[in-house]
């Protein structure tokens, strides 16, 4: 949820900051989901089984059990109703024309087997495509939750993007 809103912000104070980088965004545009996954999030009521289902289902590969024990935990402190109000209103709202293409470089990861938002063609189209430079990186075996699934990977991306916009 954090990166469509991160995407917002920054496109409406681009002179703020001197470069972004999304992990696994939703996109500027409605995000397409499955009536499943709308139904998922609307209908969210917390429950430890729901929470384990959410993680296991955003990772491409199972979790260590410490990991995946924070995961749950940290899912399980969620407002319902940021789930709910985020199925109707957040993941729908179209920022498609808003924006001016903005002079802020931008960084996009994304993991190959993330089911939960849109693949990199149409991360392009709907969300890159407002940025200028922008580039991505996509890491293999990786689902949504790249800080627990491939942290060592998604750490060396993010480094080689701060790396060059401080040049």
């Amino acid at each position: 949820m954090s990166g469509k809103i991160a995407a917002v912000m920054s496109l409406q104070f681009p002179d703020t900051i001197s470069g972004l980088i999304l992990v696994a965004p939703s996109p500027l545009t409605p995000q397409p989901m499955t009536v499943q996954l709308y139904l998922q999030q609307k209908e969210w009521t917390g429950s430890s089984e729901e929470a384990k289902a959410f993680v296991e289902g955003a990772c491409s590969q199972p979790l260590k059990p410490a990991l995946k024990e924070l995961a749950i935990k940290d899912t399980l402190q969620a407002d319902c109703e940021a789930f709910h109000k985020w199925a109707d209103s957040g993941s729908q709202e179209d920022f498609e024309g808003a924006f001016d293409k903005v002079k802020l470089p931008v960084k996009l990861i994304i993991g190959n087997d993330d089911r939960s938002v849109p693949n990199i063609t149409e991360q392009i189209k709907r969300t890159l495509v407002y940025f200028n430079p922008y580039s991505f990186e996509i890491i293999n075996d990786c689902g949504h939750l790249l800080p627990l699934e491939c942290p060592e990977k998604l750490s060396k991306e993010i480094g080689v993007f701060v790396s060059l916009i401080r040049k």
